[in-house]
C-alpha cells in the first residue's frame, strides 16, 4: 500500500511539473524544455536594439532570467566570446567599460543563464562602439512664410554638431526626411513645423519660429496704420439716448492717432509669442486671453500661439481689459479713452450726426445681430467712416481705457477727460455682431468687469506721439 502511495505522489509531481513547463513555454521565446532536463529563461533587457557606447564609456547589461522548476544559479556575461563577469543575484547586472582605444564598430554581447542542474540558455545583443562626440542642436530656416496655394517652401537645415538624420513634421500630418526639402503645401491653411535631428549621440527638436500661411495673407491690414485725429471741441453724449449718455457736454481733445482696424487674432497671437506668454495666458496674475475656450480665435500649438484657420484677420475676442491694456503698452500705445473713442467714431474733426460710425444705415457700416449670422467677420468688410476707420460700429465691441461711471458726463472735465478715478468696471463701446442695432450707436455706452473675456469684445489702440 505504501509503495502504491509513493508512486501515486510521484506521478502527481511529474504531472504538475510538466504542466508548469508547458504553461511557461509560451511566455518566453528563449525558454527551452527537454524531457530529461529543465532549462532556465534568459532575456537581455538592456541594451536594446541599435544601442551605442562611446570609447571610454560604460555599458550596463541587464538580464531577466527564471527557472520555473529549479533555480537560476548565476548569469555569465560575455563580450565577443570572452567571459567578462558573473552575477548570482537578481537583478542580474554587469557594467562593461569600453577602453579608450576600443575597436570601433559592432560588438557582440552574450548572457548565459545557468540553473542548478548546470543547464543554460543564452541571449545576445549587438552594440555599436563609436568615438566620443556630442548631440546635435537643431535649427532650420524656411522661405516664404506665406502665399497662395499651392505654395512651395524651401527648408534649410542649420543644425549644429553634424546630425546624421532629419525629419520635418508638418501640422497637416505629412513629413519629410530630406535634409533640405522643397515642400509644397497644396491646400489653404495655417501650418506649423516640427523639426527633429539625430546623430549617434542624441537628438534635438525645435519648432517653427513663424507660422506658414497658405491661401490667406494675415496682417495685410496693419494695425499700425494709424489715422490722425485733429483737435476740435465736440458735443459728447446724446440728449435722446439713454440716461448715462446725458447730459450733452463739450469736450476738447488733444491730437492723437487711432488704429484704422480692430486688433486681429493674428496680431494678438504675435504679441503673445513676442512676450513669451505661458500657454494659459496668465501673466503676473492677470489673464490676458481665455485661450481654453473652444471658440477663442487663437490656439496654442507646438509651443507657440497661432490664429485659427480663417480667423487670422478677424478681430481678437475672449480678451480681457488687461490683455488689451498690456498689448497696447507693449508697443508704447494705449487704449482709447471713452472720449477719444466717441470722437473718432463720429468722424473726429469732420463731425457728423450719423447714428452709427459712417452711416445711418447699420447694414452699410456694421456687423450686428441683423446681418452677422452670429459670428465675427474679417475686419474692414463694411463701410469706413470719414476718418477711414472701420468697424467702430459692430463686429466686436471695444474696450476703452476708462472706468465706467453712469453719471460721469455730469462731472466730466471739458479737456481730455479720462473717466472716473475709481470703479469696478471698464467702458466698452461700439456694440457687436451679437447686439441689435441700437447697441451699435456711436454714443451708446456699455461696461464690463476688466477681467471679463467675451466672444464679442475686442479692442483697438491709440498713440499720442506724432
Amino acid at each position: 500500500m505504501k509503495l502504491i502511495t509513493h508512486f501515486w505522489k510521484a506521478g502527481i509531481f511529474v504531472i504538475i511539473a510538466f504542466t508548469l513547463l508547458f504553461a511557461c513555454s509560451d511566455e518566453d521565446d528563449n525558454y527551452n524544455y527537454d524531457p530529461d532536463n529543465y532549462y532556465p529563461t534568459c532575456k537581455i533587457t538592456n541594451p536594446g536594439l541599435d544601442s551605442k557606447v562611446v570609447t571610454g564609456g560604460r555599458l550596463t547589461i541587464t538580464v531577466n532570467a527564471t527557472d520555473y522548476v529549479g533555480e537560476v544559479r548565476k548569469i555569465e556575461f560575455y563580450h565577443e566570446g570572452d567571459l567578462i563577469g558573473t552575477d548570482d543575484m537578481a537583478p542580474y547586472i554587469h557594467t562593461w567599460k569600453a577602453s579608450n582605444d576600443e575597436r570601433l564598430g559592432m560588438h557582440l554581447f552574450t548572457a548565459s543563464s545557468i540553473n542548478n542542474l548546470g543547464n543554460f540558455t543564452t541571449d545576445s545583443v549587438w552594440v555599436k562602439v563609436i568615438p566620443p562626440g556630442i548631440p546635435p542642436v537643431a535649427g532650420f530656416t524656411y522661405t516664404p512664410v506665406q502665399g497662395m496655394a499651392p505654395l512651395q517652401v524651401q527648408f534649410t537645415d542649420t543644425s549644429l554638431n553634424s546630425p546624421t538624420s532629419w525629419i520635418y513634421i508638418f501640422s497637416n500630418g505629412k513629413n519629410s526626411r530630406e535634409q533640405n526639402p522643397l515642400y509644397t503645401f497644396e491646400e489653404n491653411g495655417v501650418y506649423s513645423v516640427t523639426f527633429k535631428v539625430m546623430n549617434d549621440y542624441g537628438s534635438d527638436t525645435v519648432y517653427s519660429p513663424d507660422i506658414i500661411y497658405v491661401g490667406t495673407l494675415p496682417g495685410s491690414y496693419p494695425t499700425t496704420g494709424f489715422m490722425p485725429v485733429n483737435s476740435r471741441t465736440f458735443q459728447m453724449g446724446n440728449e435722446k439716448g439713454d440716461a448715462d449718455e446725458k447730459p450733452l457736454h463739450p469736450v476738447k481733445l488733444s491730437y492723437y492717432q487711432i488704429s484704422k482696424y480692430e486688433i486681429t487674432a493674428y496680431q494678438y497671437a504675435q504679441f503673445l509669442n513676442e512676450i513669451e506668454s505661458p500657454a494659459d495666458c496668465i501673466i503676473d496674475g492677470y489673464q490676458y486671453l481665455d485661450i481654453s475656450n473652444k471658440d477663442c480665435p487663437i490656439e496654442y500649438s507646438n509651443n507657440q500661439f497661432i490664429p485659427k484657420l480663417h480667423l487670422e484677420d478677424h478681430p481678437v475676442t475672449y480678451v480681457s481689459w488687461y490683455g488689451a491694456y498690456f498689448y497696447a503698452l507693449h508697443y508704447d500705445w494705449s487704449l482709447p479713452t471713452e472720449a477719444e473713442w466717441e470722437y473718432a467714431s463720429r468722424d473726429g474733426q469732420m463731425l457728423s450726426d450719423y447714428i452709427y460710425s459712417g452711416s445711418d444705415d447699420p447694414d452699410e457700416c456694421a456687423w450686428y445681430a441683423g446681418n452677422s449670422s452670429g459670428k465675427t467677420h474679417m475686419i474692414s468688410e463694411k463701410l469706413q467712416n470719414k476718418l477711414q476707420i472701420y468697424d467702430m460700429s459692430g463686429n466686436v465691441a471695444e474696450w476703452c481705457m476708462d472706468y465706467y461711471g453712469a453719471d460721469y458726463y455730469s462731472i466730466s472735465p471739458s479737456k481730455d477727460p479720462t473717466g472716473p478715478t475709481f470703479g469696478s468696471e471698464a467702458v466698452v463701446r461700439g456694440g457687436s455682431y451679437k447686439d441689435d442695432a441700437d447697441q451699435c450707436r456711436c454714443t451708446k455706452r456699455n461696461h464690463l468687469p476688466k477681467e471679463s473675456m467675451s466672444a464679442d469684445v475686442g479692442f483697438r489702440v491709440v498713440k499720442v506721439n506724432n
